[in-house]
């Protein structure tokens, strides 16, 4: 079992201090969040919340993830480095296949690439993406990608992207792991057809199990063998991580677990120690 901690990349910028201190506490991973712009008007069905309504004012800051897991990164020796989860669709292919090889050679360090096809119309309408083809369009990515971090010159074309004998170098130190978000059926789909695992967030343990048993039929569907995937679970608040938690999950798949401490510096300290020492019983 591995355990990771949520940086506050939005709104604030001092995630570097929680960065070298996961580092130093022997904790596995940093991760933080993703959005490109922020309409001043969000009409769209926001997932993660009771009500469906997007908390967040247009003028918090939103640090761009992968510089923010550069900056963490200088400030770290060990930790895996994560998004969770990247608005894949947004991007150009060659472009995030480069800085996240780019990421994952500079620090030494294996990339996380938290991915989902994003919730958020006003966004991708402000980027010009078609909204009604992001799934597709995020799979194409990661087909590309894939390609690129090869090391080998890449010609392709698909529906969205054209490429001749082209090459990205450097290529990631370890290949990135690219997990999808989300616990849909489309998503578990994407998990299935081209994931090298899932990362569901705020889920139930009841909606868990049942999106955990959807997952393995689409497995089944696809000739995918369900273990060979990284699971890895968004908790939420620190809180939320206990012993009995990190065993449930272990029992029912996981690999791999993700909280969010509080902001405040003194309260985020004593949070971590205490998920560390929860970390300690796992070798």
């Amino acid at each position: 079992m591995e355990i990771g901690v949520n940086l506050p990349n939005a709104g604030s910028k001092e995630f570097r201090d929680t960065a070298a201190l996961v580092d130093r506490l022997g904790l596995d991973s940093v991760w933080v969040g993703d959005h490109v712009v922020m309409p001043s008007q969000v009409n769209s069905y926001y997932p993660y919340a009771s009500d469906h309504q997007w908390p967040h004012p247009a003028t918090d800051d939103w640090y761009d993830p992968l510089l923010s897991l550069a900056w963490a990164g200088a400030a770290t020796s060990t930790v895996q480095l994560g998004t969770a989860v990247l608005v894949l669709p947004l991007r150009d292919p060659i472009i995030l296949a480069k800085q996240v090889a780019s990421l994952s050679a500079i620090t030494g360090r294996r990339v996380l690439l938290g991915v989902g096809v994003g919730w958020m119309k006003e966004e991708f309408d402000a980027l010009h993406v078609a909204f009604g083809k992001r799934g597709r369009r995020a799979e194409e990515m990661v087909d590309v990608m894939r390609r690129l971090w090869s090391g080998r010159p890449v010609s392709f074309e698909g529906e969205f992207f054209a490429m001749d004998r082209l090459c990205a170098h450097p290529i990631p130190t370890q290949p990135p792991l690219i997990l999808w978000g989300g616990h849909s059926s489309a998503s578990l789909r994407h998990v299935a057809r081209v994931g090298d695992g899932w990362y569901p967030l705020r889920l139930t343990r009841d909606e868990f199990q049942k999106a955990s048993e959807e997952l393995r039929a689409v497995c089944d569907e696809t000739g995918r063998d369900p273990k060979s995937l990284t699971v890895c679970v968004g908790l939420g608040p620190s809180r939320n991580l206990t012993a009995e938690a990190c065993e449930w999950y272990f029992e029912h798949g996981a690999q791999h677990v993700v909280c969010r401490p509080p902001l405040d510096p003194d309260e985020c300290r004593e949070e971590l120690v205490r998920v560390a020492a929860l970390r300690s019983q796992y070798g």
